[in-house]
């Protein structure tokens, strides 16, 4: 029989980060250090404990029909699915861990790992705010024209919008299962070029709650896609490897490394993790107690505290321009 209870069969936990990747930066006894950026707190957890929330991936009984929603929670399909996306990431990881430090990024690992880190990006609570930003902003759009249409007296604001969250969750998932998408972000990954990076020792990575980090490098209305002249692209594998994307025409420096292999020096591993915290919806993990270097980068950059964004491009130019003095700063990250 199938269950229409307002809590379904199903898991409670539903982890949008894996497990198995946050292992990778937890401690000898398995604990992973986190800095909340809500408050600058610093405590540690288990990978089972962090990156999750309870019945993220289920709907509401009745936002499709036929039972399907009630059918997708109680057999946990969702939650099955993102399994087999992750261990296709596992794969690919492993592999880059274990052999990139000596033969690069291979064609076959870009490819695999492309896929892999679209989905990455696609399933977390930072892209579902994303997702509800874009869909009251449209709403909102509409039904300002039409007020001003049939009410050209009202005042601005005159009517507000909020779409409901069990919308966005249906539109979330819908937009996580769009194969179109996958690939459109995949590919538009894969067309850059591909670096492995090696920290040097006691300058590890760390990672977050939103992992697949970006950052835009030109302004402009087409300057936020996958596909945009200056984007670069971290995803950290460990706290000593991570995998840096860059557009070739902008980061012409590092474009001649494509498939290489980069050790980097302490500032730019600082300049790497700040991109992380940037783009994190809350937290940052790492495999150290030590998150000084993150904290001051909130100190400097207090309005990137917030997990709310009433624009999504609107931290990513903060992050990009503002440097400790408060100066606006356009260059290459790699730039001395």
């Amino acid at each position: 029989m199938i269950s229409t209870a307002a809590h379904p069969k199903g898991s409670v936990a539903h982890h949008f980060v894996p497990q198995w990747y946050l292992k990778n930066f937890g401690d000898k006894k398995g604990l992973i250090w986190v800095y909340d950026k809500s408050n600058g707190r610093v405590f540690h957890h288990l990978a089972t404990g962090i990156a999750h929330e309870n019945h993220f991936h289920h709907l509401a009984p009745d936002i499709l029909e036929n039972d399907a929603a009630v059918i997708l929670n109680d057999q946990d399909l969702v939650e099955k699915a993102m399994t087999r996306f992750e261990d296709e990431l596992r794969s690919a990881s492993r592999l880059l861990v274990n052999e990139g430090p000596y033969i690069g990024i291979c064609p076959d690992i870009r490819h695999r790992m492309g896929f892999g880190l679209a989905i990455q990006y696609l399933r977390t609570r930072s892209f579902r705010d994303q997702v509800k930003v874009m869909a009251e902003t449209a709403a909102q759009n509409m039904v300002s024209t039409w007020t001003r249409l049939n009410y050209p007296k009202a005042p601005a604001g005159f009517v507000g919008v909020t779409v409901d969250d069990d919308f966005i969750k249906a539109f979330h998932l819908q937009a996580l299962f769009d194969q179109e998408m996958w690939i459109k972000v995949g590919k538009a990954l894969e067309s850059h070029a591909w670096i492995l990076v090696v920290s040097p020792p006691d300058h590890p990575f760390v990672t977050s709650d939103h992992p697949v980090a970006r950052r835009h490098h030109k302004d402009g209305p087409m300057s936020t896609g996958f596909r945009s002249i200056g984007l670069e692209v971290f995803y950290p594998l460990t706290p000593k490897l991570g995998v840096l994307i860059v557009e070739r025409t902008f980061h012409r420096e590092l474009a001649v490394l494509d498939g290489g292999v980069l050790q980097v020096d302490s500032r730019r591993i600082k300049q790497l993790n700040e991109i992380l915290a940037a783009n994190a919806e809350r937290f940052i993990y790492g495999s150290a107690k030590n998150f000084t270097s993150t904290d001051e980068f909130f100190q400097r950059n207090k309005g990137l505290r917030s997990h709310r964004w009433d624009n999504w491009t609107a931290r990513e130019v903060s992050m990009r321009t503002v440097d400790k003095r408060g100066k606006k700063r356009r260059s290459s990250l790699w730039n001395t």
